[in-house]
């Protein structure tokens, strides 16, 4: 498999993915990439002066999760689950040091 860099979506639709290489899975699909992954951006502006798109921040924590799995996709998914619980409930804590 040829190395992508998170945000090359041609790169991605051309990969061969393994039957537990997650990340290639998750990244090579076309939906989840174009509408989750590649072009979604609540502010814009900020988007392109912080230079990230949303590939470049979730790639890691696929590749993390996929790595945890050790090849079992219902530990995947759970490890992304987690992910998400940890992210949302870190900006309820952003949310309450920005108030002080």
């Amino acid at each position: 498999m040829m190395a992508c860099q998170p945000w090359d979506k041609e790169c991605w639709l051309k990969q061969q993915c393994g039957a537990t290489d997650f990340t290639c899975q998750v990244m090579k699909d076309q939906e989840l990439y174009s509408y989750l992954i590649g072009s979604y951006c609540r502010d814009p502006p900020a988007c392109t002066q912080r230079g990230r798109l949303p590939a470049e921040l979730l790639f890691p924590i696929f590749k993390a999760c996929e790595e945890e799995s050790a090849g079992d996709p219902e530990r995947f998914l759970n490890c992304i689950l987690d992910m998400r619980d940890l992210i949302y409930e870190s900006l309820n804590h952003v949310k309450e040091v920005l108030k002080k």
